[in-house]
């Protein structure tokens, strides 16, 4: 295994999956900057690492492409480590931090 990558097929989330970016492609027109909160649910009782960044694309015509694990794909899942574990439970909300550049994606507690 390549250093850096995850055994992604042995992952579990402890929320449900949430958007946390919507970009309109062929409309050509971004924030070139943009920075927000977003809330996360936690569904199960655990130790919160990062959070696990996918794509989800949609070509219209019903063509779609995901890379959510443990779904194969040459683009692989990111994780944004947290600085420090977190214990949650059931229950627990957590606010995140998410920003873009339009290069990059960043999300942090």
């Amino acid at each position: 295994m390549p250093p850096g990558s995850l055994p992604l097929g042995e992952l579990s989330g402890l929320s449900e999956p949430l958007e946390i970016f919507r970009f309109d492609l062929p409309a050509f027109r971004h924030p070139d900057r943009e920075h927000r909160q977003v809330e996360i649910g936690f569904t199960i009782d655990g130790l919160a690492q990062g959070f696990m960044q996918w794509n989800w694309m949609s070509f219209g015509d019903g063509i779609t492409f995901e890379n959510r694990p443990p779904l194969k794909s040459c683009w692989s899942p990111m994780v944004h480590l947290f600085p420090e574990a977190l214990a949650v439970r059931e229950g627990d909300l957590l606010c995140l931090n998410v920003g873009h550049d339009q290069a990059n994606i960043m999300i942090w507690p």
